[in-house]
């Protein structure tokens, strides 16, 4: 977190699930700049995707996954680990439960054919 950097952008640490005072600071900042691109960076997996769909759900803030995608697990591919069966029922369950039309239900799909997920620790910020 402390080394990423990107032009022309606020970046804030959740650190993983939020909580009331993170979302309300995310309430006031979206209150400011409602146009603004709302992103979502976290790991590429089952628990990462959760807590982007709780993130939206709480805070009404449409977020975009951001570098959570196949081409990450492509390119990372050497840092990737093996999905453990916990992973693959939860991740199951959640290509069931998301709407076919969903951002990254592909990936979901993905993960569960390749058999990996990744942390994004593991994403260069130059990526």
């Amino acid at each position: 977190f402390f080394q990423w950097q990107e032009p022309d952008s606020l970046i804030i640490y959740l650190g993983g699930y939020h909580n009331r005072t993170r979302r309300r600071l995310l309430a006031i900042i979206h209150e400011q700049l409602p146009n603004a691109e709302y992103l979502h960076f976290g790991d590429i997996d089952a628990g990462g995707f959760a807590i982007y769909e709780d993130l939206c759900r709480k805070t009404g803030i449409a977020f975009v996954p951001y570098h959570m995608g196949i081409e990450e697990l492509r390119v990372y591919h050497s840092c990737t680990k093996k999905l453990t069966e916990n992973d693959r029922k939860r991740l199951q369950k959640m290509v069931k439960e998301v709407a076919v039309s969903c951002s990254y239900r592909a990936v979901l799909r993905y993960m569960l054919w390749k058999d990996v997920k990744l942390e994004q620790e593991c994403i260069s910020s130059h990526a």
